[in-house]
Parts: C-alpha cells; sequence; structure tokens
C-alpha cells in the first residue's frame, strides 16, 4: 500500500477520518470509492428499465487535496512546483504508482488541486495497461 502524508498547503486532515469535521478540523474528506455499492449508477439497460446497480470500487483513490493561495495568477502546472506535492512526495519514489493531478485554476483564489494514486488492492489488466 502507497500512504501519502498531507500536504503542507492542504485545509483537510488525513485519509480515513470521518467527512463530518473530524478533530475540530474545519474541513475533511475521506475517500469512499473502496466500498462495493457506496455509489448506484446507471445499468446497461438503464434507459429502458430506469434500473441503477451497485457500483463497483473505483480504480483510483485520493491521496491528498490542497487549495493553494495565489490570487494574482493560478499555477498552471502544479506538478512541476519544486516544494509542491508531487516533487516532495512522489517523484523521488521507487516502484511509486501512477499519480493523476486535476488542477483546478480558480481566478481570484489559486488553485483548488485533487491527487489521485491506483489502488493497489484493484486488479484490472485494462485499467493497467491503459496507465502503462
Amino acid at each position: 500500500d502507497y500512504n501519502y502524508p498531507d500536504s503542507d498547503h492542504t485545509m483537510v486532515v488525513k485519509q480515513g477520518l470521518p467527512n463530518r469535521h473530524a478533530d475540530g478540523a474545519k474541513s475533511s474528506w475521506v475517500d469512499p470509492g473502496n466500498q462495493i455499492g457506496q455509489w448506484n449508477i446507471r445499468g446497461p439497460s438503464y434507459l429502458v428499465d430506469r434500473v441503477k446497480i451497485p457500483s463497483l470500487p473505483t480504480r483510483m483513490k485520493v491521496c491528498s487535496i490542497d487549495w493553494l493561495y495565489y490570487p494574482k495568477k493560478p499555477i498552471q502546472c502544479v506538478s512541476k512546483l519544486k516544494h509542491g506535492y508531487v516533487q516532495k512526495y512522489h517523484a523521488g519514489r521507487v516502484n511509486r504508482p501512477f499519480m493523476f493531478v486535476v488542477n483546478f485554476m480558480v481566478p481570484t483564489v489559486g488553485n483548488y488541486v485533487n491527487y489521485f494514486v491506483a489502488r493497489d488492492e484493484i486488479v484490472d489488466p485494462v485499467f493497467n495497461k491503459m496507465l502503462a
């Protein structure tokens, strides 16, 4: 299992804590994607029968979330920041998992960044081939 620390810039608490203001934190998050049936999604014949089916676990898990305050101009490539989350905790790892970074650039505020890594407990040859 790949464990990642919280970012220095994050306003969240560690993964796995309840998502309702744990330990007096102002905000928090969890990764519910590993639970089978956590979400109901449209089944193969949804347009005909309107039946939703339980979801499978997600292929990637959230490892951190950042709010980066850059009011004059948001950062376009947060992955390249010298002291950013990716360079600090991911870039130098041996056998590191694939990391997917979603960077929302918010004018007059900065960046809202989500970091995802592939789940090592899920075996999916098609997904792994896509990431290779």
